[in-house]
């Protein structure tokens, strides 16, 4: 499985769950944020789609694997007031980078 294969079956999956919850889905594209960048797209919209995802990959690929919402997010955002870390939500093209290297690269 390529980086670009995983791309497809995200925004494909995205889709399907717009489509389940009767939302009209926008273009989704790899440069999309899907939190932050979708209608009504938020951190339980992910953990379904992560769900979802991880039941396609081992239904046509035969991989079993554990995806968290961490994938969505960087931890490279600035320092909160409370000295907490900010999350900024990444790309569909980045978080299928990240689903990449923990399922194929073993990251």
């Amino acid at each position: 499985m390529e980086k670009e294969e995983i791309v497809l079956k995200l925004m494909e999956v995205i889709k399907e769950n717009q489509k389940y919850n009767g939302i009209q889905h926008s273009k989704i594209e790899p440069h999309t944020r899907p939190i932050d960048g979708l209608k009504m797209f938020d951190s339980l919209t992910a953990i379904e789609v992560l769900v979802a995802l991880e039941l396609v990959f081992e239904d046509e690929y035969g991989i079993e694997c554990e995806l968290d919402i961490s994938l969505f997010f960087t931890d490279k955002g600035r320092k909160a007031l409370n000295k907490e870390r900010s999350h900024q939500s990444l790309k569909i093209e980045e978080i299928a980078e990240n689903i990449y290297n923990k399922i194929i690269r073993g990251l």
